[in-house]
């Protein structure tokens, strides 16, 4: 039986002792599909199997991206790097021999090559469905192998920059990347959507910058990551003076990037890092740097400075704010002090507080002493959201503006 599915043509064929419904494959035309259904019953009158199977894994894994219909460019790109990790593992096992044995092979082969958890998790679970459709299709796997999917694996966290470490990478990058690490730690943007950003992206007029896309690892616009990552900030005069003096010495490239590579090129992640981010690292002496702690600066501080969480959702690009919550904002304690602090002054006015507790003693006198000197020490220092001019001392004077 012949039947579409998106843009290709399935074949499927029926065994008529057993009844069970043997996988021909995908074909380009209606015509390719119907062919091999007459094939397959030819094969079958000469007493021979259906279909010959996929020898390897590999090509099982690489027949059902064909059939991944209706996903984004961005996750489909992330299923074809999966697949080239099984491949080149795992690829050359017979599709029905796959089993726990070799499982446990591929995962030790990508944690020796130092990928994120993350990443080890995304790639089993893209073997997993593909072992899943290898049975459904009739690849005479006698059951698909239990794939325990990694948990509790302590990963490498970035943290928040705070505003004094952001501050020393705005002054100690160069003229040519000042303007991105600006824009990382005052809006907040992943990095493929700020390698993304173009000139258009850019009015000055309206003081707006536009989110619209993000760049793949492939080197390609695309949609951005979720519909909510859409979104638009708005530009202080600082910024907008900042951006207009960037624009005039980029490189002109075909897709107008705000933020090319000197070289004319889009970022590349990788050469990204080796490049810009581990240097400015080592120069700064800091443990780690990673254009993501940037974003959860954004984060942390948006909620430093008092935006409700509307305001949070919609500027970091969530859909669940709980994420936003859980792994972005982290929250010192002179923040959760001052919290506190604003609780009570809002519930209890100072004026009603003399009357709810006697006088202190002298004990009592020396400790109130002790945190009101305690509470006097304490700096937080913040950086405002998108749209305010930089509090932070010393922004004003890292650009050739007046």
């Amino acid at each position: 039986m012949a039947f579409q599915r998106g843009k290709k043509w399935c074949a499927k064929i029926q065994e008529p002792g057993t009844g069970r419904q043997v996988w021909l494959g995908t074909f380009d035309t209606k015509r390719e599909a119907r062919a091999a259904e007459e094939e397959a019953r030819s094969r079958m009158r000469r007493g021979l199997p259906a279909a010959e199977k996929p020898a390897s894994l590999a090509d099982v894994a690489r027949e059902w991206l064909e059939v991944q219909y209706g996903v984004k460019e961005t996750t489909l790109e992330d299923y074809r790097r999966s697949v080239k990790r099984i491949a080149s593992a795992i690829g050359h096992i017979k599709a029905g021999a796959v089993d726990e044995v070799h499982v446990a092979r591929l995962v030790e082969e990508l944690r020796r090559q130092d990928l994120a958890p993350h990443t080890v998790r995304k790639t089993l679970q893209v073997l997993k469905r593909v072992l899943e459709y290898a049975h459904e299709r009739g690849y005479r796997l006698a059951r698909p192998p239990k794939i325990k999917l990694p948990r509790g694996v302590v990963r490498r966290q970035d943290v928040p920059l705070e505003p004094e470490q952001f501050l020393a990478v705005v002054e100690a990058a160069d003229d040519y990347w000042r303007p991105f690490f600006l824009v990382l730690g005052l809006f907040g943007l992943r990095l493929g959507e700020a390698a993304a950003l173009t000139t258009g992206d850019v009015d000055l007029a309206a003081r707006r910058l536009s989110v619209r896309r993000t760049l793949t690892k492939g080197g390609r616009l695309a949609e951005p990551k979720t519909r909510h990552a859409v979104r638009s900030f708005a530009l202080s005069g600082f910024m907008c003076r900042v951006l207009e003096e960037h624009m005039a010495r980029i490189p002109e490239t075909p897709e107008g990037l705000l933020f090319p590579m000197p070289s004319g090129r889009p970022i590349e992640p990788s050469n990204f890092y080796r490049r810009v981010m581990a240097p400015l690292r080592e120069k700064l002496g800091l443990d780690r740097l990673s254009p993501h702690m940037f974003r959860k600066m954004y984060a942390t501080q948006l909620v430093t400075v008092g935006a409700d969480d509307r305001y949070v959702l919609m500027h970091i690009g969530h859909a669940d704010l709980a994420t936003t919550h859980k792994h972005y904002i982290r929250l010192r304690d002179a923040g959760r002090d001052e919290v506190q602090e604003r609780l009570e002054s809002l519930l209890l006015p100072e004026e009603s507080r003399s009357d709810l507790v006697a006088a202190p003693s002298a004990a009592g006198a020396s400790l109130d002493r002790a945190v009101r000197k305690a509470a006097a020490q304490r700096v937080v220092v913040v950086v405002p959201p998108a749209g305010f001019e930089p509090a932070t001392p010393g922004l004003g004077n890292l650009c050739s503006i007046p």
